[in-house]
């Protein structure tokens, strides 16, 4: 313990102490020392002593006022501060949460894209057998649309992964919207997995190679996690 926090907690007494018993060595000094003065009578020592315990109290109340005045301010201050960083952190993540869902708006537009260019894909007719593509021309055709998937998942990974990061980590509506994010890029992730380099494609069509409902079925859930999650944190 350091002076200033001995004083803070003996420094009243040690007041106190020091002012009751000065009136009293000063009488018994005088008692020894008469050139001092008189000791006096019994009504001017008990003048004395209640001027002097006035002084005392009047003192003791401008310090008890003064020091709870400053608490009460320092209270204040602790609070306006902690009002204030609260609501920097709050309006910092609703503003990633914004861009979160931005994003996965315009990851939803991306994949729809995909979902009607794949649609309208011309793919070559069969030369030998009304069953089978022309099996080179097919698989340049999926070998775009794979790298066209790939890349789009890459960039929503890349971004959806920074904004999620500065958001607390621990915070159970953060997990849920990790637990379904990463359901959504697993499934796509499978999905460009599963188109083959090298293929003869029959009459079916694309759509029952890559899963389009699904993927979209796990942006919406991922979409209303997020906008759970902005609503929370806008609510409290």
């Amino acid at each position: 313990m350091n002076f200033k926090e001995w004083f803070l907690k003996y420094g009243i007494w040690v007041f106190l102490v020091v002012m009751l018993f000065f009136p009293w060595v000063i009488g018994v000094v005088i008692g020894f020392i008469p050139n001092l003065g008189s000791i006096g009578t019994q009504s001017e020592w008990l003048s004395f002593w209640g001027s002097y315990a006035g002084a005392i109290i009047a003192v003791l109340g401008v310090y008890w006022q003064v020091s709870k005045q400053t608490q009460e301010s320092k209270k204040d201050l602790e609070s306006t501060k902690k009002n204030d960083f609260d609501n920097q952190l709050k309006l910092f993540d609703l503003t990633q949460l914004g861009n979160m869902l931005a994003l996965i708006g315009s990851y939803q537009e991306d994949i729809e894209k995909l979902e009607v260019k794949m649609a309208r894909l011309g793919f070559p007719k069969p030369k030998y057998s009304d069953d089978t593509y022309n099996a080179y021309e097919a698989a340049k055709i999926l070998k775009q649309y794979k790298k066209e998937l790939q890349d789009v998942l890459e960039t929503f990974r890349r971004n959806f992964t920074g904004v999620r990061s500065l958001l607390d980590v621990n915070d159970e509506r953060n997990k849920e919207v990790t637990s379904a994010y990463t359901k959504l890029y697993k499934a796509v992730d499978s999905h460009g997995k599963s188109i083959p380099a090298t293929t003869s494609i029959g009459q079916e069509r694309l759509e029952k190679i890559i899963n389009f409902e699904k993927i979209k079925e796990l942006l919406k859930d991922l979409k209303d996690v997020g906008a759970e999650y902005y609503t929370s944190v806008r609510s409290y």
